[in-house]
C-alpha cells in the first residue's frame, strides 16, 4: 500500500510487515525517515537528528543553521559535488567538465500494478501491486532522475529502480547510478556477503560495520561464482530464528558493484 501525504511531501509504502518512508524537507531534499518493522504512520521525520558537525559543509540556502548538512542527513538518493562527501547515488560528468549532481524533489506520479524495465528482467507483481515514482531535478545540468519502488505487499516486498533522463540538449556521461539507496541512522550492523567460487558458491560471509567503505562486487560479466549480488544488513544479535534483517538483490546477472559507508557520525548508507 502506498501513502502519499502530498502537502506535506511524504511518501509511506507499507507491506505485510514492513514500513518505508521519505519525505522531501523546505529545501526540497529527499529524505530517508524510516524503513522497518510496520507501524501505522504518520510523518516520521522526528526521527532524524540536527546536529552541527565538524567538518560537513552547509548549503547556502540554510542560512546559518549549522546543524543542516547534505553530508550528515539521510537522503534517499546521495548526491554528488554539493557537500554530501559519502557514497554517491548518482555521478554525472556535465559538459563543463564538473561532476556534481544535486538532485531536487519536483513531484511524484502512484501507479497500479508494478513497473516493469524494458530489456531486462524484473519481479512480477500481483493484482495488488503498486508503483510510486519519485521524480528529482537538477535543474542547472538539465537531468530528471525518476525513483521507482514498486510495493508487492503480499510478498513483503519493495523493489527499486531509477531511470535517468537529459531533459537539455548537451551531452552528459554517467559515471556512476546506483539501483538503490538505503540510508541506516545507525551503524551498530552486520554486513552479510554471500561468496566462494565454482561448486561451492553462496558462502555467508559476516563482520560488523567498520568506518569506511566496505563491499562486493564483479566484474567478470555475471554476477559469478565469487560473489553474489545479495548483501544483507542487520542487528549484531541477529540470527536465523530472530533479529531485524534488510537484504538487497539485483534481480539481474551481470557486473555489479554493493558497498557499505560507515560515517564519522556512526550512520550508514548502502
Amino acid at each position: 500500500m502506498i501513502v502519499a501525504d502530498k502537502p506535506k511531501g511524504v511518501f509511506t509504502l507499507h507491506t505485510q510487515n514492513s514500513t518505508y518512508q521519505m519525505k522531501a524537507d523546505p529545501y526540497h531534499v529527499l529524505l530517508h525517515t524510516y524503513y522497518g518493522p510496520r507501524i501505522r504512520g504518520g510523518d516520521l521525520s522526528g526521527l532524524i537528528q540536527y546536529a552541527d558537525r565538524a567538518c560537513s559543509p552547509n548549503p547556502d540556502e540554510a542560512g546559518l543553521d549549522r546543524t543542516y548538512s547534505l553530508d550528515t542527513l539521510p537522503q534517499e538518493y546521495s548526491t554528488c559535488g554539493v557537500g554530501d562527501f559519502r557514497l554517491p547515488s548518482l555521478e554525472l560528468e556535465l559538459p563543463d567538465g564538473s561532476r556534481s549532481a544535486d538532485l531536487r524533489y519536483a513531484g511524484f506520479e502512484v501507479r497500479p500494478g508494478k513497473y516493469a524495465l524494458d530489456g531486462l528482467p524484473a519481479f512480477r507483481g500481483g493484482e495488488d501491486a503498486e508503483t510510486l515514482v519519485i521524480t528529482l531535478e537538477d535543474a542547472a545540468a538539465g537531468v530528471a532522475v525518476e525513483l521507482y519502488y514498486g510495493v508487492l505487499e503480499q510478498y513483503d516486498l519493495i523493489t527499486r529502480a531509477v531511470r535517468v533522463v537529459n531533459r537539455g540538449g548537451k551531452t552528459v556521461r554517467l559515471n556512476r547510478c546506483a539501483s538503490v539507496c538505503l540510508d541506516f541512522l545507525q551503524s551498530d550492523l552486520d554486513l552479510i556477503t554471500f561468496d566462494g567460487r565454482h561448486l561451492m558458491e553462496r558462502c555467508p560471509h559476516r563482520a560488523p560495520l567498520r568506518p569506511g567503505v566496505q563491499g562486493v562486487g564483479s566484474v567478470r560479466g555475471t554476477s559469478s561464482h565469487q560473489h553474489n549480488p545479495f548483501v544483507v544488513l542487520c542487528q549484531r544479535d541477529a540470527n536465523e530464528d530472530h533479529g531485524l534483517c534488510y537484504g538487497a538483490m539485483l534481480v539481474y546477472s551481470g557486473n555489479f558493484e554493493a558497498q557499505v559507508e560507515r560515517s564519522q557520525d556512526r550512520k550508514s548508507v548502502v
